[in-house]
């Protein structure tokens, strides 16, 4: 993520249920050029990087089901 410019969230996934939530990551411009390392505590087999924010406008919380549509 060396070219994000802003935060991000992360929403960790595992057999399409969110395991863990990772707020407000900051871009690699506040964090003096590097880029954060982010793993989760929990295994999960996917992630899905949206804009910081997201997870508290949409009332996301660990459990939730995720599905993915084209």
């Amino acid at each position: 993520m060396y070219d994000m410019r802003f935060a991000l969230d992360f929403i960790w996934i595992r057999s399409g249920k969110v395991v863990e939530l990772t707020p407000a990551v900051p871009p690699p411009s506040e964090t003096r050029g590097i880029p954060a390392t982010i793993n989760p505590a929990e295994a999960a087999d996917q992630v899905l990087e949206v804009a910081s924010g997201f997870i508290v406008r949409h009332g996301i919380k660990v459990g939730d089901e995720v599905e993915f549509r084209p």
